[in-house]
């Protein structure tokens, strides 16, 4: 039987198209959330990384149908059954906590990307909301990386104090997610491979 690597889609880039598809709407969220920050948070007008999550916000409402009309929904409504709202629902979560990180976190990061698509090969991602979890795609590895490499290029842009996050409680909360998925995937993983290994010999009544 394949083991869990395997059985996780080949890794690409986007064509320019697909690119595009998922880059116009992560244009476009960031400049609503940009616009609309002084009626929700007006203490973080022009906060880089408040903007970054209220787009991630406005992206999983839409994900999960919370939005119903407007400009946004009216024109993503199909590309979110085609994986495009999840490709960037993924990288802006990526992006903003490369930014709140910084270069300091980048190897978590990294990890956490590769580990949430083993995680959801092996079905131990919970569901969050209303939405299935999206799949592991040839392209959703992309995406998360891609947003780490543009949460660091933000991070220059708006330089920091020092190497801690720019918001601790924050920082904290995510590592702390990234971590327990790393151990679950390495737990049931390695769970996964010693079956794949003995299932064949003993059948399947080791299991129970």
């Amino acid at each position: 039987m394949p083991g869990v690597n395997d059985r996780l889609p080949a890794a690409r880039s986007p064509s320019t198209a697909e690119y595009r598809d998922v880059m116009d709407y992560v244009e476009l969220v960031i400049r609503l959330a940009d616009k609309n920050m002084v009626k929700v948070a007006p203490d973080h007008v022009g906060d880089w990384y408040y903007i970054l999550v209220g787009a991630l916000s406005i992206t999983i409402a839409l994900r999960e149908g919370k939005l119903t009309g407007g400009p946004v929904f009216d024109k993503y409504g199909v590309a979110r059954r085609e994986n495009y709202i999840a490709y960037a629902d993924h990288y802006l979560q990526m992006r903003s906590d490369a930014f709140n990180l910084g270069p300091a976190g980048a190897a978590t990061l990294n990890n956490a990307v590769l580990n949430y698509d083993v995680a959801k090969v092996l079905k131990i991602v919970p569901e969050t909301g209303s939405e299935p979890v999206s799949p592991a795609t040839e392209l959703s590895v992309f995406w998360g990386l891609r947003g780490i490499e543009d949460g660091l290029a933000d991070d220059k842009l708006y330089p920091r104090s020092s190497g801690s996050p720019r918001y601790r409680r924050n920082a904290v909360y995510e590592k702390m997610t990234f971590a327990m998925t790393g151990l679950a995937t390495a737990v049931v993983g390695g769970l996964q491979d010693l079956a794949d290994a003995v299932g064949p010999h003993f059948g399947d009544s080791w299991r129970r």
